[in-house]
C-alpha cells in the first residue's frame, strides 16, 4: 500500500473510530434504560430477555471499544511517524490533511487552497509538496523501524 493510501485509510479509520464512539454511547444509554425496568411483577421469562439485552448491549460495547483502542494505536503510529519527518511544513500538510483534516469552521476537507494558506504556499506548490512528504513519511516510517506503518507502505 502506497503512503498515500496508508493514510486515506487511516483517515476513514478515524472516522469510523469516531463513529463507534456514538454508537457506544448511544448503548450506554440504552443500556441505562433497559436496566431501569422495573422488573417486578414480570415474568422470569421477561426478566431473563431483559438480562439477555443487557449482556448483548455489554458485549457491542466491549467490541466496539476494542476497536476504538485499536485505531488509538494506530494513531499514535502515524503521529509518531509524521513527527519525524524533519520539515516542518511538510509535517503540516500532512497533519491538515489527513489528521486535522476538516476544517472546524465549515466541517468540510481542508482544500489544497485552504493548505497552502495555511503554510504560505499557493495551491498547487502545496500539492506538489505532498508528495514529496509521502516520501518524507515513508522515510520517517522506515527510519522509527515501524512495522505496522512502514510494513504497508510502498512507493
Amino acid at each position: 500500500m502506497a503512503a498515500k493510501e496508508c493514510l486515506k485509510d487511516y483517515t476513514a479509520q478515524k472516522r469510523e473510530a469516531e463513529d463507534l464512539e456514538l454508537r457506544v454511547e448511544e448503548l450506554r444509554q440504552k443500556r441505562l434504560r433497559v436496566k431501569s425496568y422495573d422488573t417486578s411483577g414480570i415474568s422470569r421469562r421477561t426478566r431473563r430477555d431483559i438480562a439477555d439485552t443487557v449482556a448483548t448491549i455489554d458485549e457491542l460495547i466491549s467490541r466496539y471499544l476494542s476497536k476504538i483502542a485499536e485505531q488509538a494505536d494506530r494513531e499514535k503510529e502515524i503521529d509518531e511517524t509524521i513527527e519525524k519527518i524533519d520539515d516542518p511544513i511538510e509535517r503540516e500538510i500532512l497533519i491538515l490533511r489527513y489528521i486535522r483534516d476538516r476544517n472546524p469552521k465549515t466541517g468540510k476537507p481542508y482544500t489544497w487552497r485552504e493548505i497552502g494558506d495555511r503554510v504560505g504556499y499557493s495551491e498547487r506548490n502545496a500539492q506538489y509538496k505532498h508528495g514529496d512528504e509521502l516520501i518524507s513519511f515513508e522515510a520517517a516510517a522506515e527510519k522509527k523501524s515501524l512495522r505496522s506503518v512502514a510494513d504497508t507502505i510502498v512507493l
